[in-house]
């Protein structure tokens, strides 16, 4: 029989927003986690890219809806329980917001609370856990990638949060874009080391 914990935990494996629920409190232990639409459809269209369900997805909110958080931290940290060998890229229009991103979403992945549910399936190397790139032990990234620039990387995921300043262009032009390279790693058009 399961425990209560390895119950709960094996719910928010399954769905992106119980994960999300239940992982609220590791990020914003202060603040308390409102539930709306958006969150719900943000959550759900993400779980259908994961699924090779949607290929490419832009997601339009206002700010202040919790795009950056769940598309950015809470998504890769919740791929990576059952496909850590994802590789990511993130990018947008001020380097300084993809990277506040990535030290979240690695700062989740390395809590007490992920670590305990899901810590057998993956570790971070320590040779390559930086600010704006960390990796894990089954060949997953998550690199943040400047707008400007070739990457020179290659990603199952692209993930661009506010690839526009909300002040040059309008709140209209704010957006995420999320692309999902190949429906299966197995597709990928790249041989691994």
């Amino acid at each position: 029989m399961l425990s209560h914990l390895r119950l709960k935990a094996e719910k928010a494996r399954r769905r992106l927003h119980e994960f999300v629920l239940q992982a609220w409190h590791v990020l914003e232990p202060d603040a308390s986690f409102v539930d709306g639409i958006q969150v719900q459809a943000i959550c759900d269209h993400l779980q259908a890219v994961t699924e090779g369900r949607i290929r490419n997805l832009i997601i339009n909110v206002p700010p202040g809806h919790a795009k950056s958080l769940l598309t950015a931290v809470f998504w890769p940290a919740w791929v990576w329980i059952d496909h850590a060998e994802s590789r990511w890229l993130f990018s947008s229009y001020r380097e300084p917001l993809a990277t506040r991103d990535s030290v979240r979403c690695r700062r989740l992945i390395e809590s007490d609370w992920y670590r305990q549910r899901w810590g057998d399936r993956y570790q971070l190397t320590e040779d390559q856990n930086q600010k704006q790139r960390f990796e894990n032990d089954r060949t997953g990234y998550r690199v943040v990638v400047p707008m400007s620039s070739g990457t020179g990387e290659r990603g199952d995921y692209v993930v661009v949060d506010d690839p526009h300043s909300g002040i040059r262009c309008g709140a209209t032009c704010r957006s995420g874009m999320v692309e999902r390279k190949h429906e299966h790693p197995s597709e990928r058009p790249f041989e691994r080391a």
